[in-house]
């Protein structure tokens, strides 16, 4: 999750979505073979991720240790569903995060934990395989599955 390096440029242009992959925290742009930005240890994003999120603060960072956020899919109340990258098994994931300040109220906690434990119970052609769920270090709660392409 985001950590506070203390060290955000407020003085950093705005940012070309046309830039390429760069450090969604400094917008360094990757060298060639560079996944990373060496200064935050962040991912390299697409620019034009961050431009149309608003400047996500998850994008870039990595989830629970395995599932590095690269787009913003969409939002609501309780949080957001993020495109990520598990690179243990080579594959993307649709990952669900619950906002921080939701995920630490008890009733909130149960119910997403009941809706992770039912849908990853499903096997059929009709709903999505859940891979994973857990609570990561800063508190908030994860839902990984199977990413769907199309409406």
């Amino acid at each position: 999750m985001p950590e506070d390096y203390g060290d955000d440029d407020p003085t950093l242009p705005p940012l070309d979505p046309r830039s390429g992959a760069v450090c969604p925290r400094c917008h360094s742009r990757s060298v060639e073979g560079s996944k990373r930005c060496l200064r935050h240890g962040m991912a390299f994003i697409d620019a034009r991720e961050i431009v149309e999120s608003g400047g996500d603060s998850l994008l870039g960072t990595t989830v629970a240790g395995r599932f590095t956020i690269l787009s913003r899919l969409g939002a609501g109340s309780m949080g957001a569903v993020y495109r990520a990258h598990q690179a243990a098994v080579g594959r993307d994931v649709a990952i669900k995060i619950v906002r921080a300040e939701r995920a630490y109220d008890a009733e909130t906690k149960a119910r997403f934990e009941r809706e992770a434990r039912a849908t990853s119970a499903l096997v059929s052609p009709h709903t999505v395989t859940v891979f994973d769920f857990g609570e990561s270090a800063d508190g908030s709660w994860f839902l990984a599955m199977e990413l769907l392409e199309g409406e």
